[in-house]
Protein backbone atom coordinates (compact mmCIF):
# COMPACT_ATOMS: atom_id res chain seq x y z
CA UNK A 1 0.00 0.00 0.00
CA UNK A 2 1.28 3.33 -0.95
CA UNK A 3 -0.43 6.60 0.38
CA UNK A 4 0.39 10.19 -0.31
CA UNK A 5 1.38 9.51 -4.20
CA UNK A 6 1.67 12.32 -6.23
CA UNK A 7 3.12 10.73 -10.10
CA UNK A 8 3.25 13.48 -12.91
CA UNK A 9 3.97 12.23 -16.19
CA UNK A 10 3.15 12.89 -20.16
CA UNK A 11 1.87 9.60 -21.56
CA UNK A 12 1.55 6.05 -20.19
CA UNK A 13 1.35 7.49 -16.62
CA UNK A 14 0.07 4.89 -13.18
CA UNK A 15 0.64 5.69 -9.70
CA UNK A 16 2.12 2.38 -9.69
CA UNK A 17 3.59 1.65 -13.23
CA UNK A 18 3.09 3.49 -16.33
CA UNK A 19 2.36 -0.40 -18.63
CA UNK A 20 2.64 -3.96 -17.08
CA UNK A 21 1.93 -6.96 -18.99
CA UNK A 22 2.31 -9.03 -15.68
CA UNK A 23 0.28 -9.72 -12.72
CA UNK A 24 -0.50 -6.62 -10.32
CA UNK A 25 -2.23 -8.46 -6.88
CA UNK A 26 -2.99 -6.77 -3.76
CA UNK A 27 -1.45 -3.27 -4.77
CA UNK A 28 -3.26 0.07 -2.83
CA UNK A 29 -2.62 3.90 -3.81
CA UNK A 30 -3.67 6.64 -2.52
CA UNK A 31 -3.05 9.94 -4.06
CA UNK A 32 -2.56 12.07 -7.16
CA UNK A 33 -1.63 11.11 -10.41
CA UNK A 34 -1.49 13.44 -13.66
CA UNK A 35 -0.50 13.04 -17.26
CA UNK A 36 -1.36 13.52 -20.96
CA UNK A 37 -2.92 10.23 -22.42
CA UNK A 38 -3.72 6.75 -21.22
CA UNK A 39 -3.00 8.12 -16.96
CA UNK A 40 -4.61 5.77 -14.21
CA UNK A 41 -4.81 5.56 -10.99
CA UNK A 42 -2.75 2.24 -10.27
CA UNK A 43 -1.71 1.46 -14.05
CA UNK A 44 -1.60 3.58 -17.12
CA UNK A 45 -2.05 0.78 -19.57
CA UNK A 46 -2.56 -2.59 -18.68
CA UNK A 47 -1.19 -4.74 -21.78
CA UNK A 48 -2.17 -8.51 -21.51
CA UNK A 49 -2.06 -8.28 -17.67
CA UNK A 50 -3.86 -9.70 -15.03
CA UNK A 51 -5.04 -7.05 -12.19
CA UNK A 52 -6.81 -8.04 -8.93
CA UNK A 53 -7.93 -7.26 -5.65
CA UNK A 54 -6.38 -4.10 -5.95
CA UNK A 55 -7.47 -0.65 -5.55
CA UNK A 56 -6.65 3.10 -6.11
CA UNK A 57 -8.22 6.51 -4.21
CA UNK A 58 -7.39 9.98 -5.00
CA UNK A 59 -7.75 12.17 -8.21
CA UNK A 60 -6.45 11.34 -11.70
CA UNK A 61 -6.27 13.67 -13.99
CA UNK A 62 -5.50 13.71 -17.93
CA UNK A 63 -6.61 14.12 -21.53
CA UNK A 64 -7.24 10.68 -23.48
CA UNK A 65 -7.74 7.14 -21.84
CA UNK A 66 -8.02 8.36 -17.81
CA UNK A 67 -9.10 5.81 -15.21
CA UNK A 68 -9.59 5.96 -12.00
CA UNK A 69 -7.42 2.60 -11.85
CA UNK A 70 -6.43 1.62 -15.43
CA UNK A 71 -6.28 4.06 -18.04
CA UNK A 72 -6.28 1.90 -20.92
CA UNK A 73 -7.38 -1.58 -20.37
CA UNK A 74 -7.05 -4.90 -22.94
CA UNK A 75 -7.15 -7.98 -20.47
CA UNK A 76 -7.97 -8.73 -17.13
CA UNK A 77 -8.95 -6.62 -14.10
CA UNK A 78 -11.53 -8.34 -11.26
CA UNK A 79 -12.18 -7.42 -7.56
CA UNK A 80 -11.10 -4.08 -8.02
CA UNK A 81 -12.38 -0.59 -6.75
CA UNK A 82 -11.89 3.02 -7.18
CA UNK A 83 -12.44 6.23 -5.13
CA UNK A 84 -12.41 9.80 -5.62
CA UNK A 85 -12.23 11.74 -8.76
CA UNK A 86 -11.48 11.57 -12.48
CA UNK A 87 -10.78 14.25 -15.04
CA UNK A 88 -9.87 14.26 -18.34
CA UNK A 89 -11.32 15.48 -21.74
CA UNK A 90 -12.25 11.56 -24.22
CA UNK A 91 -12.88 8.14 -23.12
CA UNK A 92 -12.61 8.84 -19.33
CA UNK A 93 -14.12 6.03 -16.77
CA UNK A 94 -14.16 5.93 -13.02
CA UNK A 95 -12.63 2.47 -13.20
CA UNK A 96 -10.98 2.49 -16.76
CA UNK A 97 -10.80 5.16 -19.50
CA UNK A 98 -10.41 3.05 -22.88
CA UNK A 99 -11.34 -0.76 -22.71
CA UNK A 100 -10.93 -3.17 -25.45
CA UNK A 101 -11.90 -7.17 -25.39
CA UNK A 102 -11.95 -9.49 -27.79
CA UNK A 103 -12.67 -13.57 -28.07
CA UNK A 104 -9.15 -14.04 -28.89
CA UNK A 105 -8.33 -13.26 -25.32
CA UNK A 106 -10.41 -16.02 -24.19
CA UNK A 107 -13.03 -16.65 -21.32
CA UNK A 108 -12.30 -14.82 -17.90
CA UNK A 109 -10.56 -12.38 -19.13
CA UNK A 110 -12.66 -9.48 -18.75
CA UNK A 111 -13.74 -6.85 -15.75
CA UNK A 112 -15.24 -8.35 -12.98
CA UNK A 113 -16.55 -8.17 -9.75
CA UNK A 114 -15.16 -4.50 -9.66
CA UNK A 115 -16.96 -0.85 -8.78
CA UNK A 116 -16.07 2.56 -9.09
CA UNK A 117 -17.28 5.53 -6.69
CA UNK A 118 -15.84 7.84 -8.87
CA UNK A 119 -17.02 11.05 -9.41
CA UNK A 120 -15.98 11.40 -13.49
CA UNK A 121 -15.55 14.64 -15.40
CA UNK A 122 -14.71 14.60 -18.98
CA UNK A 123 -15.68 16.01 -22.52
CA UNK A 124 -17.00 12.84 -24.54
CA UNK A 125 -16.91 9.00 -24.32
CA UNK A 126 -17.59 9.57 -20.20
CA UNK A 127 -19.06 6.70 -18.06
CA UNK A 128 -19.30 5.64 -14.28
CA UNK A 129 -16.93 2.53 -14.92
CA UNK A 130 -15.60 2.70 -18.40
CA UNK A 131 -15.48 5.32 -20.67
CA UNK A 132 -15.21 3.58 -24.09
CA UNK A 133 -15.99 0.48 -24.73
CA UNK A 134 -14.46 -1.79 -27.88
CA UNK A 135 -15.45 -5.29 -27.92
CA UNK A 136 -14.74 -7.88 -30.56
CA UNK A 137 -16.84 -10.62 -31.17
CA UNK A 138 -17.52 -13.68 -33.59
CA UNK A 139 -18.68 -13.72 -36.83
CA UNK A 140 -20.25 -16.96 -39.08
CA UNK A 141 -17.84 -16.13 -42.29
CA UNK A 142 -20.82 -18.66 -44.15
CA UNK A 143 -24.17 -17.95 -42.23
CA UNK A 144 -23.53 -14.69 -40.83
CA UNK A 145 -24.45 -15.85 -37.19
CA UNK A 146 -22.87 -13.34 -34.73
CA UNK A 147 -21.80 -14.21 -31.41
CA UNK A 148 -20.56 -11.23 -29.11
CA UNK A 149 -18.21 -11.33 -26.30
CA UNK A 150 -19.03 -10.50 -22.63
CA UNK A 151 -16.18 -7.49 -21.59
CA UNK A 152 -17.97 -6.20 -17.92
CA UNK A 153 -19.86 -8.53 -15.37
CA UNK A 154 -21.15 -8.23 -11.77
CA UNK A 155 -19.97 -4.51 -12.01
CA UNK A 156 -21.26 -1.33 -10.49
CA UNK A 157 -20.62 2.63 -10.46
CA UNK A 158 -22.08 4.98 -8.46
CA UNK A 159 -20.27 8.11 -8.83
CA UNK A 160 -21.50 11.42 -10.54
CA UNK A 161 -20.85 11.45 -14.58
CA UNK A 162 -20.59 14.80 -16.05
CA UNK A 163 -19.83 15.26 -19.60
CA UNK A 164 -21.86 17.18 -22.42
CA UNK A 165 -21.97 14.11 -24.86
CA UNK A 166 -21.52 10.35 -24.70
CA UNK A 167 -21.96 9.87 -21.11
CA UNK A 168 -23.80 7.26 -19.39
CA UNK A 169 -24.21 5.38 -15.56
CA UNK A 170 -22.04 2.49 -16.35
CA UNK A 171 -20.08 2.86 -19.75
CA UNK A 172 -19.90 5.99 -21.75
CA UNK A 173 -19.30 4.24 -25.08
CA UNK A 174 -19.74 0.73 -26.72
CA UNK A 175 -18.63 -0.25 -29.98
CA UNK A 176 -19.02 -3.93 -31.17
CA UNK A 177 -16.96 -5.18 -34.32
CA UNK A 178 -16.82 -9.11 -35.86
CA UNK A 179 -13.97 -11.06 -36.77
CA UNK A 180 -14.71 -13.48 -39.16
CA UNK A 181 -14.12 -17.28 -38.56
CA UNK A 182 -15.57 -20.25 -39.22
CA UNK A 183 -17.89 -21.66 -36.48
CA UNK A 184 -16.52 -24.96 -37.04
CA UNK A 185 -13.40 -24.47 -36.78
CA UNK A 186 -11.46 -26.41 -33.82
CA UNK A 187 -10.88 -24.54 -30.96
CA UNK A 188 -13.07 -21.22 -31.76
CA UNK A 189 -16.60 -21.77 -30.98
CA UNK A 190 -15.95 -24.31 -28.68
CA UNK A 191 -13.74 -22.51 -26.16
CA UNK A 192 -15.91 -19.93 -26.05
CA UNK A 193 -19.39 -21.54 -25.37
CA UNK A 194 -17.47 -23.30 -22.49
CA UNK A 195 -17.10 -20.44 -19.97
CA UNK A 196 -20.01 -17.28 -20.27
CA UNK A 197 -20.59 -15.79 -16.61
CA UNK A 198 -23.50 -13.86 -16.16
CA UNK A 199 -23.60 -9.97 -17.02
CA UNK A 200 -25.28 -8.27 -14.29
CA UNK A 201 -23.47 -4.60 -14.26
CA UNK A 202 -25.64 -1.54 -12.49
CA UNK A 203 -25.54 2.00 -12.04
CA UNK A 204 -27.33 4.45 -9.55
CA UNK A 205 -29.17 6.77 -11.90
CA UNK A 206 -29.46 9.19 -8.99
CA UNK A 207 -26.06 9.87 -7.68
CA UNK A 208 -24.28 9.16 -11.40
CA UNK A 209 -26.88 11.46 -12.13
CA UNK A 210 -27.50 9.85 -15.56
CA UNK A 211 -30.84 7.82 -16.95
CA UNK A 212 -28.92 5.91 -19.81
CA UNK A 213 -25.54 3.50 -20.62
CA UNK A 214 -24.64 2.01 -23.71
CA UNK A 215 -24.67 -0.71 -20.87
CA UNK A 216 -25.78 -1.82 -17.84
CA UNK A 217 -28.84 -1.58 -15.93
CA UNK A 218 -29.76 1.97 -14.11
CA UNK A 219 -31.53 1.28 -10.75
CA UNK A 220 -32.26 4.10 -7.76
CA UNK A 221 -30.30 4.62 -4.65
CA UNK A 222 -32.88 2.59 -2.68
CA UNK A 223 -32.23 -0.06 -4.47
CA UNK A 224 -28.55 -0.28 -4.93
CA UNK A 225 -28.74 0.37 -1.19
CA UNK A 226 -28.47 -1.78 1.41
CA UNK A 227 -31.71 -3.63 1.84
CA UNK A 228 -30.93 -4.45 -1.55
CA UNK A 229 -33.63 -4.59 -4.64
CA UNK A 230 -34.43 -8.09 -5.58
CA UNK A 231 -34.07 -6.89 -9.57
CA UNK A 232 -30.29 -5.73 -8.36
CA UNK A 233 -27.31 -7.84 -7.89
CA UNK A 234 -28.86 -10.66 -9.71
CA UNK A 235 -26.70 -13.85 -8.97
CA UNK A 236 -23.73 -12.18 -7.39
CA UNK A 237 -22.17 -14.23 -4.76
CA UNK A 238 -22.56 -12.68 -1.17
CA UNK A 239 -20.99 -15.67 0.26
CA UNK A 240 -17.53 -15.20 -1.23
CA UNK A 241 -16.90 -12.47 -3.44
CA UNK A 242 -19.35 -9.43 -1.85
CA UNK A 243 -20.01 -8.51 1.62
CA UNK A 244 -23.55 -5.74 1.89
CA UNK A 245 -23.36 -2.98 3.94
CA UNK A 246 -26.17 -3.74 6.27
CA UNK A 247 -25.37 -0.44 8.60
CA UNK A 248 -23.81 1.76 5.77
CA UNK A 249 -20.65 2.34 7.22
CA UNK A 250 -18.25 0.66 5.19
CA UNK A 251 -19.14 1.50 1.65
CA UNK A 252 -22.80 4.04 1.65
CA UNK A 253 -24.44 0.72 1.94
CA UNK A 254 -23.69 -0.35 -1.56
CA UNK A 255 -21.85 -3.68 -1.48
CA UNK A 256 -18.20 -4.23 -0.98
CA UNK A 257 -15.36 -6.50 -1.93
CA UNK A 258 -14.62 -9.08 1.19
CA UNK A 259 -11.17 -9.70 0.15
CA UNK A 260 -10.80 -5.88 -1.12
CA UNK A 261 -12.33 -3.39 2.09
CA UNK A 262 -12.38 -0.08 1.70
CA UNK A 263 -10.04 1.87 4.23
CA UNK A 264 -11.16 4.24 6.87
CA UNK A 265 -12.80 7.39 5.10
CA UNK A 266 -12.36 6.30 1.79
CA UNK A 267 -16.58 6.26 1.02
CA UNK A 268 -16.83 9.31 2.96
CA UNK A 269 -14.80 11.46 0.57
CA UNK A 270 -17.41 14.53 -0.24
CA UNK A 271 -18.63 15.41 -3.48
CA UNK A 272 -19.47 18.05 -5.20
CA UNK A 273 -22.70 18.51 -7.39
CA UNK A 274 -25.59 20.76 -7.99
CA UNK A 275 -28.72 21.22 -10.55
CA UNK A 276 -29.27 25.29 -11.67
CA UNK A 277 -33.02 25.94 -13.02
CA UNK A 278 -33.21 27.92 -14.72
CA UNK A 279 -29.60 28.06 -16.22
CA UNK A 280 -30.48 30.46 -18.88
CA UNK A 281 -33.05 33.39 -19.77
CA UNK A 282 -33.17 37.30 -19.69
CA UNK A 283 -32.35 38.70 -16.43
CA UNK A 284 -33.86 39.10 -14.03
CA UNK A 285 -33.93 35.31 -13.59
CA UNK A 286 -34.37 33.85 -10.32
CA UNK A 287 -32.14 30.22 -10.03
CA UNK A 288 -33.32 27.46 -7.43
CA UNK A 289 -29.65 25.64 -6.81
CA UNK A 290 -30.16 21.65 -6.10
CA UNK A 291 -27.21 20.69 -3.91
CA UNK A 292 -27.06 17.04 -4.52
CA UNK A 293 -23.50 16.46 -2.94
CA UNK A 294 -22.48 13.49 -0.92
CA UNK A 295 -20.70 13.06 2.23
CA UNK A 296 -20.83 17.19 2.47
CA UNK A 297 -20.30 18.76 6.54
CA UNK A 298 -19.79 22.27 5.14
CA UNK A 299 -20.16 23.89 1.60
CA UNK A 300 -19.36 27.64 0.28
CA UNK A 301 -21.83 28.71 -2.92
CA UNK A 302 -20.36 31.54 -5.03
CA UNK A 303 -23.11 32.75 -7.37
CA UNK A 304 -20.32 34.43 -10.00
CA UNK A 305 -21.82 37.60 -9.79
CA UNK A 306 -19.89 38.61 -6.54
CA UNK A 307 -21.99 37.02 -4.09
CA UNK A 308 -21.32 34.28 -1.70
CA UNK A 309 -23.25 32.05 0.98
CA UNK A 310 -22.30 29.65 3.50
CA UNK A 311 -25.84 29.31 5.19
CA UNK A 312 -28.32 27.10 3.15
CA UNK A 313 -28.12 24.00 1.72
CA UNK A 314 -30.12 24.18 -1.63
CA UNK A 315 -30.58 28.12 -2.15
CA UNK A 316 -31.85 30.40 -4.52
CA UNK A 317 -30.42 33.54 -6.26
CA UNK A 318 -31.65 36.21 -8.54
CA UNK A 319 -29.35 37.66 -11.36
CA UNK A 320 -29.80 40.73 -12.60
CA UNK A 321 -27.33 41.23 -15.46
CA UNK A 322 -27.10 39.29 -18.35
CA UNK A 323 -23.94 37.19 -19.52
CA UNK A 324 -21.99 34.02 -19.00
CA UNK A 325 -21.87 33.54 -14.93
CA UNK A 326 -20.10 30.90 -13.58
CA UNK A 327 -21.32 29.54 -10.25
CA UNK A 328 -19.50 27.40 -7.54
CA UNK A 329 -20.05 24.80 -5.31
CA UNK A 330 -17.40 23.88 -2.42
CA UNK A 331 -17.96 21.19 0.09
CA UNK A 332 -15.89 19.27 2.52
CA UNK A 333 -15.46 16.89 5.09
CA UNK A 334 -12.80 15.52 7.79
CA UNK A 335 -11.64 13.50 4.68
CA UNK A 336 -10.87 16.14 2.18
CA UNK A 337 -12.75 18.24 -0.16
CA UNK A 338 -14.64 18.90 -3.71
CA UNK A 339 -15.97 21.75 -5.45
CA UNK A 340 -17.36 21.77 -9.07
CA UNK A 341 -18.42 24.76 -11.13
CA UNK A 342 -21.60 25.28 -13.69
CA UNK A 343 -21.97 28.40 -16.13
CA UNK A 344 -25.55 29.66 -16.11
CA UNK A 345 -25.69 31.45 -19.16
CA UNK A 346 -28.25 34.49 -19.38
CA UNK A 347 -28.82 36.91 -22.39
CA UNK A 348 -27.21 40.11 -22.28
CA UNK A 349 -30.02 42.98 -22.30
CA UNK A 350 -29.70 46.88 -23.87
CA UNK A 351 -32.53 49.36 -22.60
CA UNK A 352 -33.51 51.52 -25.19
CA UNK A 353 -35.80 54.56 -25.15
CA UNK A 354 -37.02 56.82 -28.08
CA UNK A 355 -38.95 59.91 -27.41
CA UNK A 356 -41.56 61.21 -30.49
CA UNK A 357 -44.93 62.21 -31.42
CA UNK A 358 -47.00 63.50 -33.70
CA UNK A 359 -49.76 65.95 -34.63
CA UNK A 360 -53.09 66.77 -36.35
CA UNK A 361 -54.31 70.38 -36.61
CA UNK A 362 -58.33 69.58 -36.07
CA UNK A 363 -59.62 73.40 -36.40
CA UNK A 364 -60.64 75.85 -34.46
CA UNK A 365 -57.32 76.41 -32.73
CA UNK A 366 -56.81 72.74 -31.44
CA UNK A 367 -54.31 70.16 -31.32
CA UNK A 368 -54.13 66.56 -31.59
CA UNK A 369 -51.24 65.17 -30.48
CA UNK A 370 -50.33 61.30 -30.63
CA UNK A 371 -47.65 59.44 -28.66
CA UNK A 372 -45.29 57.42 -30.59
CA UNK A 373 -42.21 57.01 -28.12
CA UNK A 374 -41.16 53.74 -26.90
CA UNK A 375 -39.75 51.85 -24.54
CA UNK A 376 -37.84 48.39 -25.31
CA UNK A 377 -35.21 45.71 -24.63
CA UNK A 378 -33.01 44.43 -26.99
CA UNK A 379 -31.59 41.09 -25.79
CA UNK A 380 -29.24 39.50 -27.93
Amino acid sequence: EMEGVDVIGKDYVGGLVGVSSGTIESCHIKGTVTGNDTVGGLVGSNYYGYITLCSAVGTVSGGKAIGGLVGDNNYAINLCYSSGKTLGFDSVGGLVGNSTHSWANGSGHFIGMSYSTNKVIGDSNVGGLVGFQFKIGLIDCESYIRESVIAISSCYASGTVMAPEKAGGLVGTVIEGYECKKFGEQGIRESKEASQPFVSNYWDTETTGRTESDEGAGRTTDDMTYPYAANTYEDWDFAAVWMADTDHKINNGYPYLIGNIPGPGESALPIAYFLADPSDGVPPVTTTFTNLSKNAESWHWGFGDGTTSDDEWSPTHTYIQGGPIEVCLSVSNAFGSDSYCKVLDFDYCEEGCWADFSWVNVGNCEMAFTNLSEYSWNCG
